[in-house]
């Protein structure tokens, strides 16, 4: 098994206490900053002129794949410079799914990608048709996650960045350094502990979206890294991770007051009439 083969790793205590101390530092940072910048986020934006809030989410969107980036080089740069690791042990493998589904070719991989694909993009289509005349879908940390998505095409491009990133980087921090950490501080552990405790972590990192949030979080990450250890790969919960994060694009059609911020160009005014905007 993959999560064996981890724990199988020979590390002395110096590697251990780095490898636990990198996962700490990140998930302390991802928790702080990410509260703190949401909440001077929601200051300005309440701050901003409507036909101006675009621009803050933009702005906040743009730090976060930043941080992200730079988490995820931050661990990469320490496997390979750690004697003993390499980057295949942190998930950045081709998935192992001979193993799961016996001798498949290139080809029925990518048929079976391309299908979950297709599928989801489906799911998708239907779900936008069938709320399409609902103002707001109320989701796990919603109170958190409405202010920041997008009014106009440009942010939603910003927030397709952020969804791609965030599901590279997040699986890199939290199923890959998170996994393989733990496996090596705690090589007799189960993988269902292993597996709850980056979730549980993974989680956390979301505080900012309010303790429900943090546990359908935390209940995703547990799927995702249950999911990787059984392809000893990150790619399929990246990609998975990917259409979770772009699927709020879709399950949030745009509000009357969506409409206002799209619509009014930065630095007019715009009257409303029964909670209509009216161009002057």
């Amino acid at each position: 098994m993959f999560l064996a083969s981890l724990q199988a790793i020979p590390a002395s205590g110096a590697v251990r206490a780095i490898l636990a101390i990198l996962l700490l530092a990140l998930v302390t940072t991802d928790i702080v900053l990410g509260w703190r910048q949401h909440r001077t986020f929601r200051t300005e934006l309440e701050a901003t002129p409507t036909a101006q809030r675009e621009s803050v989410r933009i702005a906040l969107l743009g730090r976060w794949i930043r941080m992200g980036v730079a988490s995820a080089l931050t661990v990469c740069l320490a496997v390979v410079l750690i004697p003993g690791l390499e980057l295949a042990q942190l998930g950045l493998r081709a998935p192992d799914l001979a193993s799961r589904l016996g001798a498949v070719t290139n080809s029925t991989v990518a048929g079976m990608l391309t299908g979950i694909l297709v599928g989801a993009i489906a799911v998708a289509f239907i779900t936008r048709r069938v709320l399409k005349n609902t103002s707001k879908v109320a989701l796990a940390g919603s109170d958190a996650l409405d202010p920041m998505m997008p009014r106009t095409a440009r942010g939603r491009w910003w927030w397709g960045g952020l969804a791609l990133s965030a599901g590279v980087t997040e699986e890199i921090v939290y199923r890959g350094l998170a996994i393989l950490a733990l496996a090596i501080v705690f090589p007799q552990a189960s993988s269902t502990a292993i597996v709850i405790t980056a979730a549980a972590l993974f989680g956390i990192a979301h505080l900012y979206q309010g303790w429900v949030g943090v546990l359908m979080t935390g209940a995703v990450g547990f799927v995702l890294g249950n999911l990787y250890l059984s392809t000893s790969s990150l790619v399929i919960p990246m990609v998975l991770h990917v259409l979770v994060d772009l699927r709020l694009l879709i399950m949030r059609p745009r509000a009357e007051s969506d409409v206002q911020e799209s619509a009014v160009p930065a630095g007019a005014m715009s009257l409303t009439v029964a909670g209509r905007p009216v161009l002057p």
